[in-house]
């Protein structure tokens, strides 16, 4: 019969946060060792259309893979941690970057907020959003960085 798809994407996203190990037992253990916070966060890349609302957390480095969209919704809050989990481009911050499209479009009452989730912050904690290439955007509207 198989698990249900909800028990499929845990699975899924547990394996995708886990930290990888190595040494003799590294082959018994799949796919490494769990870590939950990783497994609930953004970090990689966004390889289908995606909609972030309410509050999300970035723990790693994030690129918008070409053709796709990633949307955020008005009053949602996009947490960064300073610590960067992926380390696909600078290892020492963490980078948010677009090769396709970004749609952020708060409103006046309703801002899109994107803050460092550390207790406190730093100047470069994060290297902030990139665009890259001819067919990448992105659209900003009340975001408060």
């Amino acid at each position: 019969m198989g698990d249900p798809p909800y028990a499929r994407f845990i699975k899924r996203e547990l394996e995708r946060g886990c930290k990888p190990i190595s040494g003799e037992h590294a082959a018994k253990l799949g796919a490494g060792r769990i870590d939950a916070f990783r497994s609930l966060t953004q970090w990689g890349t966004i390889s289908e259309n995606a909609i972030w609302t309410d509050r999300v957390y970035v723990s790693g480095d994030l690129k918008i893979a070409s053709g796709k969209t990633l949307t955020i919704k008005p009053g949602t809050k996009v947490y960064i941690t300073p610590d960067d989990n992926e380390n696909m481009y600078d290892p020492t911050v963490v980078e948010f970057r677009v090769d396709g499209t970004l749609i952020a479009e708060g409103t006046a009452s309703n801002p899109i907020e994107f803050k460092s989730f550390s207790e406190s912050p730093q100047p470069g904690d994060w290297a902030g959003i990139q665009v890259f290439g001819g067919a990448a955007s992105a659209s900003l509207a009340y975001c408060n960085i």
